[in-house]
């Protein structure tokens, strides 16, 4: 014979209680850290963007110093006639004006920046030299956004032509 009872569920009782949301609390040593280094970030980049912003301190324009800083900061300028001037006539492998004007054209680099400081200035009678520290930063946002920044340092040597300093060797090409 077949059993033929049924079961029914059993009667509901009464509904349980509802357990409270656990909140996450934040750990406040956790937000400690972030906010520390949110500021050291902060701090970093004012400190480049005022140390980038100051004005430079022109030197005498009769001095191979001075002359070095004209010539550079005529370049910043793309003023390569002004540049260009600043070199010796009896420089060794002196380019012409076309070619000094065109070189520095097709050199100039998109994303990138420089700050040039002289570091030290040698005069030996008509001749002198001036030695450079060059900090170079390119930016770039490829993968993601970051900044490169190297170092290097440079001779660069003048001659006095009729009484005024005149680049007669650069480090580079032009």
């Amino acid at each position: 014979m077949v059993d033929t009872t049924t079961v029914s569920a059993p009667e509901p009782s009464a509904p349980l209680p509802a357990i409270p949301a656990r909140r996450r609390v934040a750990d406040p040593f956790l937000i400690g850290i972030l906010a520390a280094l949110a500021l050291l970030v902060l701090v970093a980049v004012v400190t480049v963007f005022v140390v980038l912003q100051q004005p430079v301190r022109e030197l005498p324009a009769n001095t191979p110093g001075g002359v070095v800083q004209r010539y550079f900061a005529a370049l910043e300028k793309q003023n390569y006639d002004e540049a260009y001037g600043y070199l010796s006539g009896t420089m060794k492998e002196k380019p012409t004006r076309a070619d000094f004007i065109q070189a520095r054209m097709n050199s100039r680099s998109y994303g990138s920046s420089s700050r040039i400081r002289i570091t030290r200035e040698n005069v030996y009678g008509d001749q002198a030299s001036v030695e450079l520290t060059t900090t170079s930063y390119y930016q770039s946002n490829f993968p993601l956004p970051s900044t490169n920044e190297w170092t290097s340092t440079s001779t660069i040597s003048l001659v006095r032509e009729n009484g005024q300093w005149r680049i007669n060797d650069l480090p580079y090409m032009y």
